[in-house]
């Protein structure tokens, strides 16, 4: 069974979805400066590579930098 296949078995028995448009992922790291790029599928749709994501209100990037968190605040602070 591929890994996907429990994944599958776990969000059916928890009466879960996975919205696959709004899913992402990153890699993470300092090596992230080289250019990785890996084609992750999930249900025959594929997962899109970002370079920044927002987890749990705080944007990280792939360099683990809070450049991007901090200009979201700072544009927050102005409108505010």
């Amino acid at each position: 069974m591929q890994a996907w296949g429990h994944w599958a078995i776990g969000f059916f028995a928890n009466k879960l979805s996975l919205s696959i448009d709004k899913t992402s992922h990153s890699i993470f790291g300092k090596s992230a400066r080289i250019k990785y790029s890996y084609t992750i599928q999930l249900c025959d749709s594929d997962i899109k590579q970002v370079n920044c994501s927002q987890y749990l209100g705080v944007y990280v990037d792939s360099n683990i930098d809070w450049k991007d968190h901090i200009d979201y605040i700072y544009k927050n602070l102005l409108n505010s």
